[in-house]
């Protein structure tokens, strides 16, 4: 037998790829997953790039639409198969508060699919938020949707590495190698970057925002630059500001660059230290296109503007905050045609899962899960229209 030959392939080893891998390799034998590791050092890096390089992301099923969070619950349902499986933990049930102005409309949506699931969550006033977690100061017209157990945060890079090791253990084959090329057929070919050739009878792309370059006709896919903060904190702070939950501010409180932010609660970091994340989207930056804009940006270390906005919410958010030093990081935010992510057979044999919106840390193992059912021929859950994953050509 050909050892360059699998049954099925996925390309890339983020979130949503190990999720498809993990899948497949538990259904059937000859699962490659074929994707590059984490570069050591981001500014001399000539390889893709990937925002999962990450300890901190918020899980939580609440969201203004009923597609988000339908996915999102269907992936923490398998979390704690994962993890038991794995021996890795990944998931922190620390909770999400959601606040905003009560007109705002997303704030409504958000109840409302909440009600729709049967989920439980508080509606609280401005006040019983700061009554809840002192540590908080939103402004008291604010309005918060408290949603604890099974909502709080996931490790992504534990994620990537449980779902790894349960695949394995199932027979998975990983390759730690750039794809360049997908050439649809039967077989599928798959062409790496340093010379290597695989076939497969069908192959899922789930390269995050790399996806285009290596499909011989172009997906809708536009890219959105940002950049993080990590406020690193030690000692009585780091207990102190440890319990504050996952946020997500529909605004962001005395920011006028800022459409809104996210936070999620302290994490040990690879480094060994404690870091508050914050997150969130300039009102005036635009999508991109363009791979070398995007490669820029990460070797560069995103946007000081934006780190400079997310240090004043902190600190408009959290009382007295009082943090060791701050990092600015840059991620890419890979957006579709139509809001959700393509999961989709977009050629002979090649099938695309990928599209994550910002969104998909906590959504990507049923996104993932889509996509090996998909490779599969097996029906989707009830629950989703395969319309809704229809992948968009670029014009």
């Amino acid at each position: 037998m050909n050892d360059n030959y699998f049954a099925a392939i996925v390309v890339g080893k983020g979130l949503m790829a190990v999720s498809a891998a993990r899948y497949l390799a538990e259904k059937m034998d000859r699962v490659a997953l074929i994707g590059p590791g984490e570069p050591a050092d981001f500014a001399s890096h000539d390889g893709v790039f990937s925002s999962h390089y990450d300890s901190g992301r918020i899980t939580r099923v609440l969201d203004p639409q009923l597609v988000w969070a339908q996915l999102a619950l269907n992936s923490i349902e398998a979390y704690a198969n994962i993890e038991a499986r794995s021996g890795i933990q990944f998931y922190y049930p620390s909770g999400c508060l959601t606040a905003g102005p009560a007109g705002d409309s997303r704030m409504g949506d958000t109840i409302a699919v909440g009600r729709t699931l049967n989920r439980k969550f508080a509606v609280v006033t401005g006040e019983e938020m700061r009554q809840m977690y002192p540590a908080l100061q939103f402004p008291l017209e604010f309005t918060g949707i408290d949603e604890r157990h099974p909502a709080g945060h996931v490790d992504p890079r534990a994620f990537v590495a449980a779902s790894l090791a349960v695949g394995q253990q199932d027979g998975l084959t990983y390759v730690d190698a750039i794809v360049d090329a997908v050439t649809p057929g039967r077989p599928v070919t798959v062409t790496t970057r340093d010379g290597q050739t695989f076939t497969a009878d069908t192959v899922i792309v789930a390269a995050g925002a790399y996806c285009n370059p290596m499909l011989p006709e172009k997906l809708h896919f536009t890219m959105a630059p940002r950049t993080v903060v990590m406020a690193r904190v030690s000692g009585a702070e780091a207990e102190r500001v440890a319990t504050i939950p996952s946020l997500i501010g529909r605004v962001a409180p005395g920011s006028t660059e800022l459409d809104g932010f996210y936070s999620v609660p302290v994490m040990l970091y690879p480094d060994g230290q404690r870091y508050f994340k914050i997150g969130g989207s300039m009102a005036d930056l635009v999508d991109t296109t363009s791979f070398e804009e995007v490669n820029h940006w990460f070797r560069t270390g995103g946007s000081e503007r934006e780190a400079a906005a997310l240090r004043e919410v902190l600190n408009n958010i959290i009382v007295d905050f009082q943090p060791d030093g701050y990092e600015a990081k840059p991620c890419v935010i890979n957006h579709t045609a139509s809001g959700f992510p393509y999961v989709d057979e977009i050629a002979e044999g090649v099938i695309i899962t990928s599209g994550g919106h910002g969104s998909a840390a906590k959504s990507a193992n049923e996104i993932g899960h889509l996509g090996a059912l998909l490779a599969l021929g097996e029906a989707w859950p009830a629950e989703f229209s395969r319309d809704t994953f229809k992948a968009v050509f670029a014009a």
